[in-house]
């Protein structure tokens, strides 16, 4: 803090970083407006995709996807904060689950993060498994799922993906170059044509695939992380 003398004598202060710390403040509150303007689009978006009657979609998602490339930041709060208000809008519990899925596979697929933590809970409560979850996201991100999952994990996909809780039926179904880490129990049909890809189960598995793909290894906790297949 700097004193200065002004022209009739009086005493000022003057902070020599006043001007850093209005521009920092200004900066934070421009990113926090931009933030929200990102979670009313990704609503809006999806929104727009359960009301996406015609057959297509899987298609409307990526567009919608592609048109804003959303932040990892946002993507993380829609999921915990506001996808839920939208479970009204679909009588088809199947239908909402799907579209869901297929729109946060999307976001994070065109996304230009790397890293994602999306927290099920409020899913889970009100009874509606993510299926089919990271159908077409490659082997460049690395998603942690807090919370079970529906059937069909990782479906057509190669990132890297942790479950801190139950995976349904068909883990790895048609998985590239993936790995699939499940922190509880895996229902059956595990590894179901995974290609060159790890799957690994803490808890109890339902039971393997006798379609695993080339390449596949399964690992599952038995006193220790043992492979299973192949044996």
């Amino acid at each position: 803090m700097i004193e200065i003398i002004g022209d009739r004598g009086k005493r000022r202060r003057y902070d020599p970083n006043l001007a850093e710390k209005v521009n920092a403040e200004a900066r934070r509150e421009k990113e926090k407006g931009g933030n929200q303007e990102e979670l009313q689009n990704i609503c809006k978006g999806f929104e727009s995709s359960l009301a996406h009657k015609t057959g297509k979609t899987e298609l409307r998602c990526r567009e919608i996807a592609e048109q804003f490339k959303f932040s990892r930041k946002t993507i993380e709060c829609f999921t915990k904060e506001k996808a839920l208000d939208y479970r009204a809008l679909e009588d088809d519990k199947d239908q909402f689950e799907f579209v869901l899925s297929v729109y946060l596979s999307s976001l994070i697929s065109k996304s230009k993060d790397k890293t994602f933590i999306l927290d099920l809970n409020n899913f889970n409560k009100a009874g509606i498994l993510l299926d089919s979850f990271g159908n077409g996201v490659d082997n460049k991100k690395f998603i942690t799922l807090v919370g079970d999952v529906g059937d069909y994990l990782g479906c057509s996909s190669s990132p890297i993906i942790s479950v801190y809780g139950n995976a349904g039926d068909y883990v790895g179904f048609h998985a590239g170059k993936t790995q699939i880490t499940i922190r509880g129990d895996a229902g059956k049909n595990v590894g179901f044509c995974a290609v060159n890809s790890k799957i690994y189960i803490k808890g109890n598995v339902g039971g393997l695939s006798d379609y695993i793909g080339v390449g596949t290894e399964i690992f599952q906790d038995i006193g220790g992380m043992r492979k299973i297949y192949p044996k």
